[in-house]
């Protein structure tokens, strides 16, 4: 099975394109999920948020730059004094959009491990290899080596 059949999206018209996609990652896909949540169409998440200042965060040697979709929620769900809060004060309707952001949190993960397969296998691979080459043979010692990788 191919990883297409369990995305999820909304089809809307338009005029003048006709049928269209919006997938979870496109920024009106919150809005357009819960509009008694959202009545004035705010943006939700969408892919390539950057940082106010992107200089820092930093993990290891790569510099990252993009909000990801855990810290967007986190940020968007946090309760603040006297500001009304779509995720947190409309009840039940809220524990629906926050179990959905966990799910598109999950789905974005899932995608993440499906385009980069080839390299997180080779990675896994490369251990056991690894492993094999320093002349491990036991079950135990090949734990311990493995878990070093």
């Amino acid at each position: 099975m191919t990883l297409e059949k369990y995305e999820r999206d909304i089809i809307v018209t338009n005029r003048n394109r006709g049928l269209q996609r919006i997938s979870i990652f496109h920024p009106a896909y919150l809005p357009l999920q819960y509009p008694l949540l959202f009545p004035y169409g705010e943006r939700g998440y969408q892919l390539g948020i950057c940082y106010h200042d992107a200089t820092t965060i930093q993990r290891g040697k790569n510099k990252r730059n993009k909000v990801t979709v855990h810290e967007f929620f986190k940020y968007h769900m946090h309760y603040r004094n006297n500001q009304p809060n779509p995720y947190l004060c409309y009840g039940r309707l809220s524990k629906q959009v926050i179990v959905d952001a966990r799910a598109m949190e999950d789905e974005d993960r899932l995608q993440f491990i499906a385009r980069n397969q080839e390299k997180l296998r080779a990675e896994y691979i490369q251990g056991i290899f690894d492993a094999i080459g320093k002349g491990t043979t036991s079950k135990s010692n090949r734990k311990k080596s493995i878990s070093t990788f």
